[in-house]
């Protein structure tokens, strides 16, 4: 469900959690070597993450590459993953479910969307909730 460059950035965040602890800059190489990823797939996401200022880039010089541009405990996941993804909102069952021929026309009557949007609604709270370096300790890939 996630787009590539998503699941990618979410694989090496450990990697960045590191780099910062160490004050290291991490390159896309390096995550691209260390994980068996394609960098060029990996940038897109490292491009956005930098625009909208969880990453801070360097280009050329002694030193190049990525580093969060603030500590892990205060970066959340919902930060990241919207920043990547876009907005999680569903306005009808067709938003995440190919092929539904649903006739319904206001989806607050229908059952199957308000489970699906309850279910996005407590999503997005654990993900407001939950650090970048929360999720890497609890995923030991630190």
């Amino acid at each position: 469900m996630l787009l590539l460059p998503t699941r990618l950035f979410l694989i090496a965040s450990g990697y960045f959690v590191q780099g910062y602890a160490e004050k290291i800059k991490i390159t896309a190489p390096s995550i691209a070597k260390r994980y068996g990823m394609n960098s060029r797939a990996l940038m897109p996401s490292l491009r956005r993450l930098t625009q909208v200022g969880i990453l801070k880039s360097q280009v050329g010089g002694a030193n190049p590459g990525f580093i969060l541009a603030k500590s892990p405990d205060k970066i959340t996941m919902y930060e990241i993953i919207s920043a990547l993804e876009g907005e999680f909102k569903i306005s009808s069952c067709r938003d995440i479910m190919d092929n539904v021929n649903c006739e319904i026309k206001n989806c607050d009557n229908c059952s199957v969307f308000q489970s699906i949007n309850i279910g996005m609604v407590v999503t997005v709270n654990k993900l407001k909730k939950t650090t970048l370096k929360e999720h890497v300790m609890a995923e030991k890939m630190y």
